[in-house]
């Protein structure tokens, strides 16, 4: 709005974006064209290649050729599996995304695996990807997750009503996401038993489900589900241990009482003698850790992990909520990004001392082999509000990787996802 009574007048104009140049090869390389990862930019260039078919491979590990270093997550385009249009359809791709290109006429490499190595994989061809929509899903988890996908990288996504999810054919999809749920419904309460089989079905059979936020990770970990072998904590009460019999013979007396009492509904009598008591007798056994507003933590990466391709060794998480999961068993799966120590866990914003204690060493991302398929959890929701930038490589690592590493039904072979 323009302050003042005065009258405008003129044209709209459209602008194209303000982007950097991108660095495209001046000829067609021999061999293949790389792309290197660990920008927005790679990731446009990725999903747009995708979109127009291109056969594009990806590097689990860093790489060195011609003494320059690419990272791991590199985009390897092999020319003569992408026919003669290759050069222009790279050309046009790199300039709408602002990537930067380069040309190799060799597989041989001064330090890191070939293109032949077990640590590089195909991308699918037909990398679609669903969403679970409406009930029980969060809007703005589910807005947020969809907007990221298709408007800041341009990747389309299939919303699908969670109960058709229960029932429908999902073998055409690769990736399914899973946003974050209110507090009123869960996904077990819409899908069901038979919903829930269903999808577990599709997870074994290879595919790739990503878990966004605590109400979907809550979902993946219930003990009727069984999809993520992690479970969320309770608070940890630090002023008052429990009491524990003092002898065998005690322990025994007390599960007998402890039997009767539940046999009859009946509970041992007991005096409260004061306010004090009566205050700790109406406290609850077990509650959850207070409530964190919105505040920005550390998380360190795993680095050696194709799911953290690309990512800094360090990221910031926006954490709100009371959920905090345990972290998962080495032979279950890997803990790909966990929060850092307690002196080093805040990056911004105000935390409950007991929250910093607790959320210390926690994980934030989860991968776990379940059949043919992968399981990525994100404990909190990397796309909130659309605007955590430094978190968005993780999803689209997640999403477009996610299936690489899956091992689709009658293929009769595979890799260690980790």
């Amino acid at each position: 709005a323009i302050a003042s009574p005065a009258e405008c007048q003129g044209d709209f104009e459209d602008l194209p974006p303000n982007l950097p140049p991108a660095i495209v090869p001046a000829s067609t390389p021999e061999l293949a064209y790389l792309v290197p990862w660990g920008r927005s930019a790679s990731a446009r260039f990725l999903a747009a290649a995708l979109r127009q078919g291109l056969r594009v491979a990806t590097t689990d590990r860093t790489f060195v050729q011609n003494g320059q270093q690419f990272p791991a997550g590199t985009l390897i385009i092999k020319v003569k599996e992408n026919g003669p249009g290759i050069a222009e359809a790279v050309g046009k791709i790199a300039n709408s995304a602002a990537a930067d290109v380069y040309g190799t006429a060799t597989g041989w490499m001064d330090e890191g695996p070939n293109f032949g190595s077990r640590y590089v994989s195909y991308l699918p061809a037909d990398l679609n990807v669903a969403m679970a929509w409406d009930r029980p899903t969060l809007a703005s988890s589910a807005g947020a997750a969809r907007y990221v996908m298709e408007r800041e990288f341009g990747y389309p996504v299939t919303a699908i009503r969670t109960q058709q999810l229960a029932s429908g054919d999902l073998s055409s999809f690769k990736t399914i996401i899973l946003p974050d749920t209110g507090a009123s419904e869960t996904y077990d309460g819409v899908l069901g038993a038979n919903g829930t089989r269903h999808l577990r079905d599709w997870l074994e059979a290879g595919g790739t489900l990503v878990a966004l936020g605590p109400g979907a990770v809550n979902f993946l970990s219930h003990p009727h589900v069984e999809m993520l072998a992690v479970n969320e904590e309770e608070s940890i009460d630090e002023t008052e241990p429990k009491a524990k019999p003092e002898t065998a013979a005690a322990a025994t007396h007390g599960s007998e009482a402890a039997a009767e009492s539940s046999s009859s509904n009946r509970k041992p009598g007991k005096l409260i003698s004061s306010d004090t008591e009566f205050q700790k007798a109406i406290t609850p056994d077990a509650e959850l850790p207070d409530s964190l507003h919105g505040v920005l933590l550390r998380a360190k990466v795993n680095g050696e992990s194709w799911l953290t391709a690309g990512v800094p060794q360090t990221v910031n998480v926006l954490v709100t909520g009371r959920a905090i999961f345990t972290p998962i068993k080495q032979d279950k799966g890997l803990n790909a990004a966990y929060y850092e120590a307690p002196d080093r866990i805040l990056a911004s914003g105000f935390m409950w001392e007991p929250n910093r204690k607790q959320l210390a060493y926690k994980p934030f991302l989860i991968l776990q082999r379940v059949g043919r398929g992968n399981v990525i959890a994100f404990t909190s929701d990397p796309t909130f509000r659309g605007y955590m930038d430094g978190l968005h490589l993780l999803l689209l690592n997640a999403v477009f990787r996610g299936p690489s590493h899956a091992v689709p039904a009658g293929t009769g072979f595979g890799e260690e996802s980790r």
